[in-house]
């Protein structure tokens, strides 16, 4: 983008094919419908931010979600994360964005029952859902372990304890 900008002379980078000279990508951009802005942290290339404004996930956020939710969010529901739907807790459709804090799993059946039903979610900024059943009940379900968009995770493990070698038999 900033090379688009003319803030900048490095090549862009055209999925698919590798870099391309500023020129080029100039050509290239001027005939595509749209262009989604992803946001690289420069020393690691880990995915800082997308463009909120595009409703398909991106990969990389997609896999930092699967990394968070590990399963669907609906409380007490197991279904692995890589067999459910990724969700907008606020519809896109009312103005909810693709971001991390606005996004969560959920298998076909909760994600049916949230849109079709009196079921509310609401996700808290630690990506915690917290639901509302028709009858006012309310779940929380919480993140298990905290993860940044590279897949790292936020929380160093600790090592394990090591035992004292034995004594040489000599």
């Amino acid at each position: 983008m900033l090379t688009l900008l003319g803030r900048s002379d490095e090549p862009a980078e055209l999925a698919g094919h590798g870099p391309v000279d500023p020129t080029v990508a100039a050509f290239l951009t001027a005939g595509a419908p749209s262009v989604r802005r992803l946001l690289v942290d420069p020393v690691s290339g880990g995915l800082l931010s997308t463009d909120p404004g595009t409703y398909t996930v991106p990969a990389a956020l997609r896999a930092h979600l699967e990394a968070r939710d590990g399963s669907c969010r609906f409380p007490g529901c197991t279904r692995p994360a890589p067999r459910c739907d990724v969700d907008h807790t606020v519809a896109w459709a009312d103005g909810g964005r693709t971001t991390a804090d606005n996004l969560a799993h959920l298998c076909r059946r909760h994600h049916v029952l949230k849109h079709e039903t009196r079921w509310r979610a609401h996700q808290e900024p630690d990506g915690s859902l917290v639901w509302t059943s028709p009858t006012g009940r309310v779940s929380r379900d919480p993140v298990a372990d905290p993860v940044d968009v590279t897949g790292r995770d936020l929380v160093p493990p600790v090592p394990p304890e090591l035992p004292e070698p034995p004594e040489p038999p000599f």
